[in-house]
């Protein structure tokens, strides 16, 4: 989003307070790697394995 809006906006104020308390934690684990910030990818993929692990416990859920 930095590239794309210049100065303060209130949209994207809404989306920092609602994405820094899952990716905050993952940023002190993952080093800083010149700019680029991994970690909106390694939150998606924590997501996707807790999918699939409820998905896989629920049968019945899973098939509706």
């Amino acid at each position: 989003m930095s590239r794309v809006v210049q100065g303060y906006n209130p949209t994207l104020a809404i989306f920092y307070q609602l994405t820094e308390p899952f990716l905050n934690p993952i940023r002190r684990i993952i080093p800083n790697l010149g700019g680029l910030d991994l970690s909106m990818i390694v939150a998606f993929l924590i997501m996707n394995v807790i999918n699939i692990l409820l998905s896989s416990s629920l049968p019945y859920w899973s098939a509706l």
